[in-house]
């Protein structure tokens, strides 16, 4: 058997007797390799770390089909004069509406939608902090008064409004990624695309 010191050896003395043999066959693998580099690709996700029966895989394989997928795509909405006035959140409505038309979005998320949870009676009811079909009709005041009941609501406070009551968000939750292919590229320019033929009030940033 040869040792590894000897292949050492041997190595060493091939490349001081014939260092360009050497280089020119190291250059010749490192074009070949090269064709295959644009190939390669990485999946971290948890998936891939897990055998399919892996009993862990079978509990997130149940948990994405009744609850979705953890993958999401965030919209920040900025308005310095605030977001509780009737332009912006017109905005917002729109842009949920319009979102939750993607194929790859399973719910959307935002002030208007199923995030402040009640109990009337015995049953649980799951609305949004602000009714779509009520917009047009809220005062200043009023208005004021859900800024403030959203502050106060740990459920949305800083998670749907900031404290200064100038950012907002829309969520959009993507469907299980077992039941659905998503380009994450495509999928966020058709978002960007969708929101940018909305009117946005002055000074809105998203």
């Amino acid at each position: 058997m040869i040792s590894n010191k000897a292949i050492t050896e041997k190595y060493i003395s091939y490349l001081y007797k014939k260092p360009k043999t050497l280089f020119f066959f190291s250059l010749i693998s490192i074009v070949c390799f090269s064709f295959g580099l644009p190939k390669l690709t990485s999946n971290f996700s948890f998936r891939e770390l897990h055998g399919t029966d892996d009993p862990k895989l079978q509990v997130y394989d149940l948990y994405e089909k009744n609850f979705g997928n953890d993958d999401s795509v965030n919209l920040i909405i900025h308005n310095p004069k605030g977001i509780f006035h009737k332009e912006t959140l017109q905005f917002i409505a729109e842009a949920s509406d319009a979102l939750k038309l993607m194929p790859e979005a399973m719910r959307v998320e935002s002030i208007f939608d199923s995030n402040l949870v009640t109990a009337k009676e015995d049953t649980i009811v799951a609305t949004g902090i602000v009714e779509k079909n009520k917009l047009e009709l809220y005062t200043s005041e009023e208005l004021n008064q859900l800024a403030e009941k959203t502050l106060n609501s740990p459920q949305i406070s800083s998670y749907l409004l900031s404290k200064d009551k100038t950012i907002s968000s829309i969520n959009i939750y993507l469907v299980p990624s077992k039941y659905y292919t998503v380009n994450y590229y495509k999928f966020s320019t058709e978002v960007e695309n969708i929101v940018n033929k909305i009117k946005k009030p002055e000074g809105l940033e998203v």
